[in-house]
């Protein structure tokens, strides 16, 4: 019975990594693990500043808006 715990729980770990990535949930994650690799020792924004951030970007690209309005 344990082995089956354990084949299932791993398979759901899969799942729900799948499907935050789809989501793009995990951005976050991944940046500071990119940030961390490139430039260590540098200041990493927290996780409210960094999706501040990037609505910033989506929203107010004069450029590229992907917005109708």
């Amino acid at each position: 019975m344990t082995e089956l715990l354990q084949k299932t729980r791993r398979k759901l770990t899969t799942l729900w990594s799948g499907f935050r990535e789809l989501t793009g949930d995990n951005a976050y994650e991944l940046y500071v693990a990119r940030q961390r690799r490139k430039n260590p020792g540098c200041p990493v924004p927290s996780r409210e500043e960094f999706y501040h951030q990037r609505m910033e970007r989506k929203f107010n690209d004069k450029d590229n808006p992907s917005r109708c309005c």
